[in-house]
């Protein structure tokens, strides 16, 4: 089963407007991914726009989703 978040994600660059193209090469990054945890983790690279309409998707707050960019940016700086 496919996380919610990774389906959020790509739902959020589809409203940014973004090629489909870039939107194809950012999900590839999700590969393997089977926890909604490890997916929040690996969307840290949206910018503040993207992290708001994220945070619109979900239950967090764009300044929580921000701290856990951070927290995941220290533990796993490859992701």
């Amino acid at each position: 089963m496919t996380p919610s978040i990774i389906n959020d994600v790509r739902t959020v660059l589809q409203q940014k407007g973004l090629d489909e193209i870039y939107i194809n090469e950012k999900m590839h990054g999700f590969d393997g991914v089977t926890t909604n945890l490890e997916a929040l983790a690996r969307a840290r690279f949206l910018d503040a726009e993207g992290r708001a309409l994220l945070a619109d998707r979900t239950v967090f707050t764009a300044r929580e989703l921000d701290g856990f960019f951070e927290v995941a940016r220290a533990f796993s700086p490859l992701i």
